[in-house]
């Protein structure tokens, strides 16, 4: 994918830019940071799934159904708890994450792997955002693992904002992403 990305950056005549992602896209996102850290000027992690606290079991369950049994209900189930605001069932965003997700063999392909020592390898300016509500992991115990970790880094949690805290909190979050890019 980070191949698949800075190609991507070639076809578009980008030397470097911003970089952001929101749960399996942060680690994309990251990946391209740690590929070509040349390329990312500023690196925005929404939501990351990686190893920085013990996943919930709540998180776990939901998640778990949706990665082995990948059928509408298990991935509306995932879905819905993923922000506090919850989706109407006639949600386009919703619809189309739904449908994507829905019918595929497994979805298990998208735990990523990063190592510690790759976090504080990473050169790139990088900030981290959770919602206080988070399904996947204790907020605060990532929070904590990624200050000790990542140089470079700005972390802070989002309150009253789950998983898919740029739907929950949308104004907040892009308003602290602009203000990191403009910072640095």
């Amino acid at each position: 994918y980070a191949e698949w990305l800075a190609e991507a950056f070639n076809h578009l005549g980008l030397d470097r830019a911003p970089v952001a992602g929101l749960s399996y896209g942060a680690f994309l996102a990251l990946n391209l940071a740690l590929y070509a850290p040349e390329r990312v000027t500023h690196l925005i992690l929404l939501s990351p799934d990686l190893p920085l606290a013990r996943p919930t079991l709540r998180g776990m369950r939901f998640a778990a159904a949706m990665m082995f049994f990948p059928t509408r209900k298990t991935v509306s189930q995932f879905l819905q708890r993923t922000s506090v605001k919850g989706y109407a069932a006639n949600d386009p965003y919703f619809e189309q994450r739904l449908s994507g997700n829905t019918g595929v063999r497994s979805l298990r392909h998208l735990r990523p792997h990063v190592t510690h020592q790759e976090l504080q390898e990473l050169k790139t300016s990088t900030l981290i955002l959770w919602g206080q509500e988070e399904l996947l992991v204790n907020p605060l115990e990532a929070l904590q693992t990624a200050r000790r970790l990542i140089p470079h880094l700005e972390a802070e949690i989002i309150p009253n904002a789950g998983h898919a805290l740029n739907r929950d909190q949308p104004q907040q979050v892009n308003a602290r992403i602009l203000e990191f890019i403009q910072s640095r």
